[in-house]
């Protein structure tokens, strides 16, 4: 599905930043509720982009946590 100029797919979402899978998930948003395009496939691509962004800060949360615990350790 073409959003704002890009291509999002079920496949593609991962390589998007959190940033702009909220300005897609915004865009999908505001067809939905203006009856444009199909609503339960932008419906689903909002789910998963939901999902794609809960995981992306997980996984920035980790990988923060790992840097702080490697510092505490390189520093004592």
């Amino acid at each position: 599905m073409l959003v704002n100029g890009v291509w999002v797919t079920f496949y593609n979402l991962y390589e998007w930043s959190v940033s702009r899978l909220r300005d897609i998930k915004a865009t999908l948003s505001d067809n939905i509720e203006k009856s444009r395009g199909d609503k339960e496939f932008q419906a689903c691509l909002i789910k998963l982009i939901d999902i794609e962004i809960d995981r992306k800060i997980r996984t920035e949360n980790i990988d923060l946590s790992a840097e702080r615990k490697s510092r505490s350790i390189t520093e004592t």
